[in-house]
C-alpha cells in the first residue's frame, strides 16, 4: 500500500471515532505498512494533535462511568496507554470511584436487588471491595 493511501485510511479511521497510537499504529501494520512507515504517521500526527493517549483516555473514562478503576485502568493497559496517563486520568476524573458505585447501588437497589447481587455486580465492574463496602452501606444498610 503507497504512503498516500496508508494515510488516507488513517484519515478515514480518525473521521470514525478515537485511537490511542498504538492502535493506530497495529491497524497501519496490520494495512500492510511497514514498522518505520507505521511509526512516521503516528508520530506526524501525534505533532498534528490528531492522536493524544491523554485525551483519548479522558474520553474513555467519561464515557464508561459505570466501570470501577480497576476496569478502567485494565482496558487503558490494554490499549496500551502509558501507566503514568492512565493515573493522571484517574486522578483527575470528575467522579471518584465510590461515588460512581454508590450511584449504580442506589439504581440497582430502586430495582429490588438483593446487596448480595449489587455486590458482585459492583466487582464484576471494576469497583474495589472497600467502594462496594462504601456504597453499599450508604444505600442499603444495612448491609449483610
Amino acid at each position: 500500500m503507497s504512503d498516500r493511501n496508508l494515510e488516507n485510511y488513517l484519515q478515514r479511521l480518525l473521521t470514525r471515532g478515537a485511537y490511542t497510537c498504538w492502535q493506530i499504529h497495529d491497524k497501519l501494520v496490520k494495512k500492510g505498512a511497514a514498522e518505520e512507515e507505521a511509526n512516521k504517521l503516528v508520530e506526524q500526527y501525534k505533532e498534528l494533535g490528531f492522536l493524544d493517549d491523554e485525551a483519548y483516555s479522558i474520553l474513555f473514562v467519561a464515557s464508561h462511568r459505570g466501570w470501577g478503576d480497576r476496569k478502567l485502568r485494565d482496558e487503558l493497559r490494554r490499549r496500551k496507554v502509558a501507566r503514568c496517563v492512565i493515573e493522571k486520568v484517574l486522578e483527575e476524573a470528575e467522579s471518584d470511584e465510590v461515588q460512581r458505585a454508590c450511584i449504580l447501588a442506589g439504581e440497582w437497589k430502586d430495582h429490588d436487588i438483593d446487596p448480595r447481587r449489587i455486590w458482585g455486580r459492583l466487582v464484576r465492574r471494576g469497583f474495589s471491595p472497600s467502594s462496594c463496602r462504601i456504597a453499599l452501606e450508604r444505600t442499603c444498610e444495612p448491609f449483610f
